[in-house]
């Protein structure tokens, strides 16, 4: 089950409150925030669904607490900490369930923890919003050059929705705006109990930021994260503020499971690029030296299109067959 504790989300003001869900002998209480007048748009932000990434819990905790009460018209809801299990355990996963609680959406009622956070977050939270932001990073496997990420038209109720998901993802304003289609099942864009999927299944604006990775924060990935969630209060018209937009409006770009790259060979990576980098198609962009070889022979790992090297591995070994690499394409609107 699950209780509100300290908080009343039609109480209008600034409230800070916990979730308490209990599974027989397993609980967790999860910090929960409402700020605003109850009079306009309701926006939901969350962050730390995965306990190994970031950025996200850290700048929505930098951002509430500066955030002036009285500014905010309609209601701001966040949870700066979703998943608190995986965070203790420096995990993507909870270590009470092993679940992913981004595939466990809309959750379960009388399920295990996991899938309690998510129907909570799915019957009590998403109902109540007009939109809804999720803050995530890398991991400790891989490094991003900060974007938001969104979904092809195909994958909406409207091309009306994707028109105004797009609009709020170049107002969040961090350097790419990825549009990805992540087929229902299988694969590593699998959207199978994402809550990317059950949020626009109600015809709502979902936008997911990727801000960073490879298991820690810069200066530079906390500010972009701070200041796309300020944009986003004034972009849903939750504050009066103009929106902050660096350089203008991003162009989105395409990535798909062609511009994904694996490893030919497993041994010690060496990427060669720097993220953001422009690729041609059968150019290197790392190259991987075997850990019983001299180093005379390292092998090439060449790009499989062109594009824009948007993700790479963290870690510096890799398996055979291992996700070294993601390259993006330009996206025609």
């Amino acid at each position: 089950m699950a209780e509100l504790q300290g908080i009343d989300l039609d109480r209008p003001g600034r409230q800070t409150g916990t979730v308490e869900i209990r599974d027989g002998s397993d609980s967790v209480r999860i910090p929960i925030v409402s700020i605003g007048d109850g009079e306009g748009p309701n926006l939901f932000i969350n962050a730390g669904s995965h306990g190994d990434e970031y950025e996200g819990p850290i700048a929505l905790r930098n951002v509430l607490r500066d955030l002036d009460p009285g500014g905010i018209r309609g209601q701001l809801i966040a949870i700066p900490s979703l998943n608190p299990p995986a965070a203790r355990a420096i995990a993507r996963t909870s270590p009470i369930d092993n679940i992913d609680l981004n595939r466990a959406f809309p959750g379960k009622a009388d399920g295990s923890l996991s899938q309690r956070i998510a129907a909570f977050v799915s019957e009590v939270i998403v109902p109540r919003c007009k939109a809804v932001v999720d803050l995530h990073a890398a991991g400790r496997d891989y490094q991003f050059e900060p974007y938001v990420m969104m979904h092809v038209p195909e994958q909406l109720q409207s091309r009306a929705l994707f028109d105004e998901t797009l609009m709020a993802a170049q107002a969040f304003g961090l350097p790419r705006i990825f549009v990805v289609e992540e087929p229902e099942r299988d694969g590593i864009l699998s959207s199978e109990g994402m809550l990317d999927t059950f949020v626009e299944s109600l015809g709502k604006v979902f936008l997911c930021i990727e801000a960073g990775g490879a298991g820690t924060t810069t200066p530079q990935t906390v500010a972009v994260t701070e200041r796309g969630i300020q944009n986003m209060l004034a972009h849903f018209g939750l504050t009066g503020d103009a929106v902050d937009i660096p350089g203008g409006p991003i162009t989105p770009s395409h990535i798909h499971a062609k511009g994904f790259q694996f490893a030919p060979v497993g041994g010690l990576l060496e990427i060669t690029c720097e993220l953001g980098s422009q690729l041609a198609a059968g150019e290197p962009f790392a190259r991987i030296h075997a850990l019983d070889s001299d180093g005379s022979n390292p092998q090439d790992c060449t790009a499989t299109i062109d594009g824009i090297f948007a993700a790479r591995r963290h870690p510096a070994f890799v398996e055979e067959g291992g996700l070294i690499g993601g390259i993006a394409q330009p996206f025609a609107t």
